[in-house]
């Protein structure tokens, strides 16, 4: 998870291409400082910019149009360049599978 302080991957590991995909989880599904917001777009433009050489796959239960709409001004350009790198996949499926939860084969 990114947050302030994290050691996970930086904008310097993409550039150096040290990773060649990186997966954001569950991207909307709480409020994050201004310091993710910048992190966040930084990773993303740069990706957006290795021009196909780095991977991103992002998850989320919220649509790009969502993402937009409870996005701000400096968001709006993340959820533009997501839109670009990335092929929505629609799942129709239930939240949460029954009988699965802590008895993962």
């Amino acid at each position: 998870e990114l947050g302030e302080g994290h050691d996970g991957v930086t904008v310097e590991d993409i550039r150096s291409r040290r990773f060649d995909h990186l997966v954001v989880d569950d991207l909307g599904k709480k409020a994050i400082s201004p310091f993710v917001r910048q992190a966040y777009f930084e990773l993303v433009d740069e990706v957006y910019r290795s021009d196909g050489a780095v991977g991103l796959t992002v998850t989320s239960n919220l649509t790009p149009e969502q993402l937009a709409e409870n996005a701000d001004a400096h968001d709006l350009g993340t959820v533009r360049r997501l839109k670009d790198l990335c092929t929505v996949c629609a799942l129709d499926a239930p939240r949460r599978i029954e009988g699965t939860k802590g008895n993962a084969p």
